[in-house]
């Protein structure tokens, strides 16, 4: 992509530090926010979802599944119940469903 288009398409797309799924966008004066792994949060707190790592996102069924949840930057989720091998979580008040430690050790939130 040329430089020109780059700039115009960002221009278009109000100039974002982050992807779709909240990973930074290089060059783009990104900042840092305090995250912390949804495996590590505090039951019963609600929290924004900041970020899914690349990881993640080269599985398309994961992604999938996650997307399906409207498990993505800038929802809110509710972890409800941590266990030895899942974590239930909702997104919506009566929507409860489950995701492996592998999962909710890969997705950010603040």
């Amino acid at each position: 992509m040329s430089p020109t288009t780059e700039k115009a398409m960002l221009e278009i797309l109000g100039n974002p530090t982050t992807g779709p799924f909240g990973n930074p966008i290089p060059y783009s004066n990104y900042k840092e926010k305090d995250m912390m792994r949804i495996l590590d949060v505090d039951p019963k707190n609600t929290y924004s979802i900041e970020k899914i790592t690349e990881e993640l996102k080269r599985d398309s069924a994961t992604i999938s599944f996650l997307q399906n949840h409207n498990m993505v930057p800038g929802s809110k989720v509710t972890v409800a119940d941590s266990g030895d091998f899942s974590i239930t979580i909702s997104v919506n008040k009566d929507d409860y469903f489950g995701i492996d430690k592998f999962i909710a050790q890969r997705v950010y939130v603040a």
